[in-house]
């Protein structure tokens, strides 16, 4: 269980009232390729699961006070600077 120090409602609940937020404690479960043929060379701090990555309804930062940045190398793969366009548009 997370603290509840610092909890914000997430501003997109509000323009959003349908949207699927995820849980806090949501994990991606241990690894999830069968028959992998690399799981030897895999970190085993990975085996219990991975945060899963998406909105949650409670945040822990105000909106309103925060600055991002995306910072790649370029040529990294096709596609990146919509995402990034599309980034920067939702939070802007």
């Amino acid at each position: 269980e997370l603290p509840d120090m610092n909890r914000v409602k997430n501003p997109m609940g509000v323009e959003l009232p349908d949207m699927n937020f995820l849980n806090p404690d949501e994990l991606v479960h241990g690894h999830i390729i069968l028959n992998d043929s690399k799981a030897a060379s895999r970190d085993v701090a990975l085996k219990k699961g991975c945060v899963r990555g998406n909105a949650c309804r409670d945040i822990y930062w105000e909106p309103s006070e925060v600055r991002a940045a995306i910072v790649t190398c370029g040529g990294l793969c096709p596609g990146l600077n919509s995402i990034i366009r599309e980034v920067t548009n939702c939070l802007w």
